[in-house]
């Protein structure tokens, strides 16, 4: 059973305001990236990787959060298990 914590936070009525943020306006590749120098392959695979974990990582607290039991193996699904 969850236990309700009160909350001591008083919230006020109020309006955020902010400017314009611009909304999917990145029109470039990894390979055009790579092809302008701004990125190397070595950086690519890095990111990739790094993109990766944090999945893994978000997909695993999904899974404790609903309850959802997994196996190790799939922790990590596109490296081999080390032992």
């Amino acid at each position: 059973m969850v236990k309700e914590i009160k909350s001591t936070f008083n919230c006020k009525k109020s309006v955020l305001e902010f400017k314009k943020i611009p909304v999917c306006s990145y029109q470039k590749n990894i390979g055009k990236e790579i092809k302008d120098g701004t990125l190397s392959r070595s950086q690519a695979l890095s990111l990739l990787e790094m993109m990766n974990s944090i999945r893994t990582l978000e997909d695993m607290l999904v899974r404790i959060k609903a309850g959802i039991p997994f196996a190790r193996r799939t922790l990590i699904p596109c490296y081999p298990l080390v032992h």
